[in-house]
């Protein structure tokens, strides 16, 4: 118990909460929070295992690493204001799409620990082993699409391009950026998303579709419906 914490994702980088994570080497939830990750830098820095300054309360700050691994159970994956490649290249989503009907066998854990407990060891020291050699996990293709998925629905802005817009090939035939925050602005609010700022919102759309500069007017590859 001493090495295992219970930290929501939206909690490890809070200065007080995410105190808890020194000693800890696996920190597991059974139900993640449906409220947005917000501060993502710090999110990033505790997996990562970078230094942090926490303090518990009425303690004085101290320094550390963060060693645990983090286990997170989710019936809906929690919002993320942050479309990084260097967040999403950090978390790893497993489905479990199977359903379980009728009466739960209550007593199936206490006899896998009593009965199988060595073999299911084995199992996880073959895959550390596997995961240590390859240097990154061996992951199923459901596990891409569902990030993919799940980046796709954190971002306002991608999903007002799928809903608002469709694609030209040519910038001349676009819209120009101000027209486009605009409009996006409008059905952010009506559709309840929270609203980014013009430059967050440019920097968001430039990977997901061409744009260009011409006479000082930002022109995207683009036109609205």
């Amino acid at each position: 118990p001493s090495a295992r914490t219970n930290l929501a994702p939206q909690d490890l980088a809070h200065v007080h909460t995410g105190a808890g994570l020194a000693g800890s080497r696996l920190n597991v939830l059974s139900e993640c929070p449906e409220r947005a990750i917000l501060d993502s830098e710090g999110f990033k820095a505790v997996v990562a295992g970078d230094e942090v300054t926490r303090r518990h309360v009425h303690g004085r700050p101290f320094t550390f690493r963060p060693r645990a691994a983090h286990l997170i159970a989710a019936n809906r994956l929690p919002p993320v204001g942050d479309g990084s490649h260097g967040f999403w290249r950090r978390v790893v989503v497993v489905g479990f799409g199977r359903r379980f009907d009728g009466s739960p066998d209550l007593g199936l854990a206490t006899r896998i620990v009593a009965d199988e407990l060595g073999g299911v060891l084995a199992w996880a020291l073959t895959g550390a082993a596997r995961a240590l050699v390859a240097g990154r996990y061996t992951l199923p293709a459901s596990s891409s699409v569902a990030v993919d998925e799940w980046r796709v629905g954190s971002d306002a802005v991608a999903q007002w391009l799928d809903a608002r817009t469709d694609p030209v090939t040519e910038t001349w035939r676009g819209t120009a950026a101000s027209a486009a925050y605009a409009d996006f602005r409008r059905w952010a609010a009506d559709n309840g998303h929270r609203l980014v700022s013009q430059h967050t919102f440019g920097a968001r759309l430039k990977p997901l579709i061409s744009c260009a500069k011409s006479h000082g007017v930002m022109t995207y590859a683009l036109i609205l419906r």
